[in-house]
């Protein structure tokens, strides 16, 4: 009995080898989409924990100001200190093609054989650039120089068809042309790609590091801390051993430009794939329950299909539940059939999808991974899912009696009779006939047209949503970077008298504005005597040219403000007491000093790393005396120079250091930009996928309810030909029923999309940047899934229309 049963399960699968396809191919969507985002972020947190631990990543990092050996001894013998590592860095030009130079990050390194602290790793193969000659990878000597992997490749950062044991061409910040070595090729995973900075990095011995115009002495100290476990993972206790060894390096006359304590343990981009996970894996759920759909559909239509095969069976003795039972059978063998295709598929295309964000982030993920974990997951949705979504028509379908199934006319005999919809469809006129039957024919089966209509409403909702979240993204851009108004930003190592900056800029006739700023390093006390984290202090005039505030709290400064400050909302991550007008304490070079909160301003990027507030300069200039000084400078680019910001920026560097200035960073707006843009790139990917992936199963369900359609009308078309219709009306008939259930799914998730873009632009931001998205609708989007449903329609339906055309009278005649 048992044989018989899968015999016939087998034989209705293939009799029926479309509409298997389309549910096999629906299920595997889903369990690849559930799939494919657990298993993106088991691999990637996995690997970057273990690049994190293998690194020896440093958890507190100073930028100061010209430290010299003696005092870097010095700070190792800082209580809590278990290593300190100082590095020094400048940015030169490289010449990547004749006569065309470009930005080249270099660190200087004192013993590349005994690095404790961010560890760099070399390498000995690279995937993007095989011709580089890896294996000869050397740690460099003198006038040689190692460069790190994620440049290699590109023409646009480095020269073309680069070796090891090739030359480049270095322009010196004194503007000297020098020619070193490669060396090799290193990976260093706490820097950035250069697909974020827009440049190469390199590394080199002290030795080069004077010749390419450094000097021998450290602007950044990397700090590991002694302690136990718990005190390993404590930011309070990492803060204040920084600021211990940030006091020592002040009081041995140096300047600490600021202290940077990430969270410990924290990968760098772990809240960024835990954020993306939290909003991929509802996603693909619901990718999977839209499947479940197509299977309800096309069990619904077999179970109405072989109502006259279930009267035969319970009137020879079959019982419901073996009727269940077997039907089930036909479900599993779907489900089986799409994890044969999904798990495969899951870890190509998600094993190459980690290997594409990898390239953004400077990681090489592993390209062919299954985690147990993942697979039991999708073994579970995989089977579980379709056999929850099919339980409910099949247990409906077997109840019915030995009597009903034998006085059943076909599937056609309940198709919503005459009712008030039918009524008034058949009251439309200005119609060809064919044309209205094609109208009436959509809303037929109106339970079926419903679960379809969803699965294509919801794909199409994500894929028009997934425009205005990136239009969403490029706003929250704009009004992050009309907060600054400048277009480069220099930090100083030391404060300078401010009229003898402007002596320097006066001789680079390409700025229009230019204000100096003051800036220090605060820590908030609280009342019990506990200190936050480093905060950076701007003092500027309250009527600046240069920023343009935007405030979610409060006021900007006034001119005759004193004491009062104006935070930014990254501190309230870290001090979310903090209110407007409350009274707080902050301890700037070691003395404290009262202020009131008038303001909350929203910040987006800015200077890596850094949690701005904000001051009046004439009150906090004389707190600090440091009247008519600055530690930065603001400039505007007068867009008729003829420079780019970054052309700019390098030339005013050059200066500067020409003139005696020590300069701690240059940044500019189109850096950041550039950041930001990337970093949005891969969220708006991601989305995307998911879009389409939902979009590709609204597909199938329109595929599978047009073939269901075709299949239980086969008679009626067999009357249509036995009276004269021609293969092409009848596909017409067909294709344009197709037509009209993909445009009214688009209008119903046109209609959706606003409120729908809206609410997933404020998820994304607030999981992502803790605060709403200003939202920006992408009516692109609209038109754009207009055509693509109107294409997916037709191609759904082209079959089954193609097969309806071809059926003969007596081919009809001889259906059961």
């Amino acid at each position: 009995m048992h044989n018989v049963r899968w015999r016939k399960i087998v034989r209705d699968l293939w009799l029926n080898r479309t509409r298997t396809t389309l549910v096999v191919v629906s299920i595997a969507v889903g369990v690849f989409a559930v799939g494919a985002v657990q298993l993106l972020r088991s691999v990637i947190l996995t690997e970057l924990q273990a690049i994190y631990d293998a690194s020896n990543a440093s958890q507190a990092n100073l930028f100061v100001s010209g430290v010299d050996e003696d005092t870097l001894r010095a700070v190792r013998r800082t209580p809590g200190v278990a290593e300190a590592e100082g590095r020094n860095a400048l940015v030169v030009k490289v010449e990547v093609a004749p006569g065309e130079w470009q930005n080249l990050n270099v660190t200087a390194i004192e013993n590349f054989e005994d690095i404790r602290v961010n560890l760099i790793e070399p390498l000995f193969a690279v995937e993007a650039a095989p011709e580089f000659g890896a294996e000869r990878t050397a740690w460099p000597q003198r006038n040689e120089i190692i460069l790190e992997r994620s440049g290699l490749g590109d023409p646009n950062v480095l020269p073309a068809g680069l070796q090891v044991g090739g030359e480049l061409r270095i322009r010196t910040t004194d503007d000297r042309n020098r020619t070193v070595r490669v060396s090799g090729a290193v990976f260093d995973p706490n820097g950035f790609s250069s697909r974020f900075t827009g440049s190469a990095s390199a590394y080199v011995t002290f030795d080069t590091f004077e010749r390419l115009g450094g000097a021998r002495t450290y602007s950044q100290i990397l700090l590991r801390v002694d302690g136990t476990p718990e005190q390993q993972i404590d930011k309070e206790y990492i803060t204040n051993v920084a600021n211990t060894v940030a006091n020592k390096i002040e009081r041995a006359g140096f300047t600490v430009a600021r202290v940077q304590v990430p969270d410990p343990g924290r990968l760098a981009l772990q809240d960024l794939f835990d954020a993306l996970a939290l909003l991929l894996t509802p996603l693909g759920l619901l990718a999977l329950l839209l499947s479940g759909f197509l299977v309800i559909n096309t069990m619904s239509a077999l179970m109405a299909q072989q109502v006259r095969q279930i009267g035969v069976m319970k009137a020879i003795g079959a019982r419901r539940g073996q009727i269940v039972i077997m039907f089930l059978g036909a479900v599993l063998v779907y489900s089986v059939a799409a994890l044969v295709v999904a798990v495969p598929l899951t870890v190509v295309v998600a094993g190459g999808l980690a290997a594409f964000l990898g390239g953004f982030i400077n990681v090489e993920f592993p390209r062919w991974s299954l985690p147990g974990s993942v697979l039991a997951i999708q073994l579970a949705v995989g089977i579980l899912a379709p056999l929850l979504a099919a339980l409910v028509p099949v247990w409906r379908g077997s109840s019915i009696t030995v009597r009903e199934a034998v006085t059943d006319y076909g599937v056609n005999t309940h198709d919503g009779g005459d009712g008030r919809l039918m009524r008034v469809l058949k009251s439309v006129r200005g119609m060809s006939r064919p044309m209205q039957l094609s109208l009436r024919n959509t809303f037929r089966r109106r339970a079926r047209l419903a679960l379809t209509l969803i699965t294509l409403v919801l794909g199409g909702m994500i894929f028009m949503t997934v425009g205005s979240v990136r239009s969403s993204l490029d706003g929250l851009i704009n009004t992050g970077l009309e907060y600054y108004q400048f277009d480069i930003q220099v930090q100083f190592g030391q404060p300078y008298r401010t009229a003898r900056i402007e002596q320097v800029v006066r001789t680079i006739p390409a700025f229009t504005i230019t204000e100096g700023w003051l800036g220090a390093q605060a820590l908030r006390v609280r009342a019990d005597g506990a200190k936050g984290n480093p905060l950076t202090v701007t003092a500027l005039e309250a009527e600046s040219a240069m920023v343009s505030p935007t405030l979610s709290e409060g006021r900007w400064l006034l001119p005759d403000d004193q004491n009062a400050i104006v935070l930014s909302q990254n501190v309230l991550g870290a001090e979310p007491d903090i209110r407007v007008g409350d009274a707080i304490v902050l301890e700037i070079n070691g003395k404290e000093s009262p202020w009131v909160v008038v303001g909350i301003a929203q910040v987006l990027g800015g200077p890596p790393n850094v949690v701005p507030v904000y001051v009046n300069y004439p009150y906090f200039s004389w707190l600090t005396t440091s009247v008519n000084r600055a530690t930065s400078l603001q400039l505007k680019l007068d867009p008729e120079s003829g420079l780019t910001q970054d052309e700019a920026a390098a030339l005013l560097n050059e200066r500067l250091e020409a003139a005696g200035f020590v300069v701690s960073s240059v940044f500019t707006i189109d850096t950041l930009r550039r950041f930001t843009g990337a970093f949005f790139d891969i969220i708006v990917y991601l989305l995307l996928a998911m879009g389409v992936l939902i979009a590709a199963v609204g597909a199938l369900g329109l595929a599978g309810t047009m073939s269901t359609n075709v299949l239980e009308r086969t008679r009626e078309i067999g009357v249509m030909r036995a009276i004269g219709a021609s293969d092409g009306s009848v596909l017409r008939i067909v294709i344009v029923e197709g037509l009209f259930i993909g445009l009214i799914s688009w209008l119903l998730g046109a209609m959706l999309a606003y409120p729908a873009g809206l609410a997933l632009a404020q998820t994304v931001g607030v999981v992502l940047f803790q605060q709403s998205l200003p939202y920006v609708f992408s009516a692109s989007g609209l038109a754009i899934w207009l055509a693509i449903v109107i294409a997916l329609a037709a191609m759904a339906s082209f079959l089954p229309a193609w097969r309806a055309s071809q059926l003969t009278v007596r081919e009809v005649l001889a259906y059961q």
